[in-house]
């Protein structure tokens, strides 16, 4: 399980502050079987789908983005996507065979581009057509427009990381007038997200020694679109991006740490205290304390009565 460990930490250190460089350390942590740079091997290719085919001016439509891995098995992959006149919508991963994502595909109106790295712990066989992710997208007006790969790659996972060249690839789309009929409605996800990880961690290097939550949650139609988190009963969420630097620092309080994917399906998972003796001794303590408030109260009465 070596083959994110390479590109993608050579990646977040020139892209990513600290803080988002704990997302990649963390995920590439679970495939550290090895360290070795190869040669690139044959090309791999980026195969762009469309639904429907001739899509219609001003109505969305679906850009499924797949990779066809042409005989290698691998388990990871980055690279961007140029899109020339499209309005993307949304960006889903849901459903795709890359559960881990360093850098979700993310769309950046300034560039026109989308950029991306994915992996999974496991492997992808070889010979294999799998879905990254999909781009709801829509054209302003009649004509043609197009997408394209540009610096693209993937890993074997062959224990070495061996990068394999993705070749560059385009896709033409023919976008007919726009109909007067309102667009078929998009299924909604009823099914809520799956949590992966969610643990405590602590590392001198990293946030100045300092306790702090990471998780990550998976969601195989809409995609997750929001972490929050909340330490003890009484406080309120507060929104996350897949780590969380605790306030209280002893552990003393449960914790919760809630997902939502993109149709508003929600699950919560919960992280018992490092201490869990802590409540039973502020209820022990608000006890005793009553008991001291009754007994001063009635001698007090006592005393009025004679």
């Amino acid at each position: 399980f070596v083959v994110l460990i390479f590109f993608l930490f050579r990646r977040q250190i020139m892209i990513m502050k600290n803080i988002r460089l704990l997302q990649t350390i963390a995920l590439c942590a679970l495939m550290l079987a090895g360290w070795s740079v190869a040669a690139p091997a044959q090309a791999a290719v980026l195969v762009f789908s469309t639904t429907p085919p001739a899509p219609a001016a001003g109505q969305p439509f679906t850009i499924e983005v797949r990779l066809s891995t042409q005989g290698d098995a691998i388990n990871a992959a980055e690279g961007s996507i140029a899109l020339f006149g499209l309005e993307v919508n949304s960006i889903s991963t849901g459903g795709s065979a890359m559960s881990l994502w360093p850098v979700a595909p993310q769309y950046s109106l300034s560039s026109r581009s989308i950029e991306f790295a994915g992996g999974l712990p496991g492997s992808v066989a070889a010979d294999e057509n799998i879905l990254l992710f999909t781009i709801v997208a829509q054209a302003p007006a009649a004509g043609s427009y197009s997408l394209s790969a540009g610096s693209a790659r993937a890993f074997k996972s062959d224990g070495r990381g061996t990068p394999v060249a993705i070749a560059p690839t385009s896709k033409k789309i023919a976008v007919g007038p726009g109909s007067l009929e309102a667009p078929a409605p998009v299924p909604k996800d009823s099914t809520a997200p799956q949590f992966v990880s969610a643990e405590v961690g602590q590392d001198p290097s990293l946030f100045d020694g300092r306790k702090y939550l990471t998780f990550f949650a998976t969601d195989d139609k809409s995609g997750v679109s929001r972490y929050q988190v909340k330490e003890g009963w009484f406080s309120r969420y507060h929104d996350a991006d897949r780590y969380y630097v605790l306030a209280d620092q002893e552990q003393g309080k449960t914790l919760w740490v809630r997902a939502t994917d993109a149709d508003g399906n929600t699950v919560t998972k919960k992280i018992p205290s490092a201490h869990p003796l802590s409540i039973w001794k502020v209820i022990a303590g608000g006890i005793l304390v009553l008991l001291a408030l009754i007994l001063m109260y009635r001698r007090h009465k006592k005393k009025r009565h004679f």
